[in-house]
């Protein structure tokens, strides 16, 4: 796994992934138990139709467990085999951070929820209509800066630490170029 550094290429990212995964597939299975242990809350909440209490829950819990996963994964990627523990380590050193992260993007769903209860008049303003869409696209939006997002907390974290926004900031640049 020494070579993985050299090697990543466009051609061989797939091969060198594929094996990397495969040679550490207990941790990636372990880290993938731990992440749906986490989400199992939130998963409860939605599935008996608390819509609000989810999207709360789902940011003190699947936020912080998506960072941790993906330091695993980054450790499993470099060709360090780290023992599960090293998830909940993780988990508490990103949880704050994650946490943060995942409020902001919160307020939309938020938002969208307590709007949606408004379609059921007979008319509805074209004004909520209007407030839909701007929280549909806040929804959005903020999906593809948080793909960006997790990822650059995980990277800019041993190196500097920006801030929320800075790092909503940079996703944004990211997106912006694709």
């Amino acid at each position: 796994m020494e070579d993985l550094h050299v090697q990543w290429t466009r051609d061989s990212y797939a091969p060198l992934v594929g094996r990397a995964l495969w040679e550490n597939l207990p941790q990636v299975i372990g880290g993938g138990l731990l992440f749906g242990l986490l989400c199992a809350p939130a998963f409860v909440l939605f599935s008996i139709g608390y819509l609000a209490p989810t999207v709360l829950v789902g940011v003190i819990t699947v936020a912080p467990a998506w960072s941790a996963l993906l330091v695993c994964q980054r450790a499993a990627l470099n060709g360090e085999v780290r023992p599960n523990r090293h998830f909940w380590r993780a988990l508490q050193s990103y949880w704050r951070r994650s946490v943060q992260l995942g409020l902001v993007a919160a307020f939309p769903i938020l938002a969208a929820l307590a709007t949606l209860p408004l379609l059921a008049q007979n008319a509805v303003p074209p004004i909520v209509w209007l407030g839909l869409a701007a929280d549909f696209f806040c929804m959005a939006l903020m999906a593809a800066l948080l793909l960006y997002a997790f990822p650059l907390l995980i990277e800019t974290d041993k190196t500097f630490c920006p801030s929320v926004f800075g790092l909503y900031r940079r996703s944004l640049f990211l997106a912006s170029q694709y």
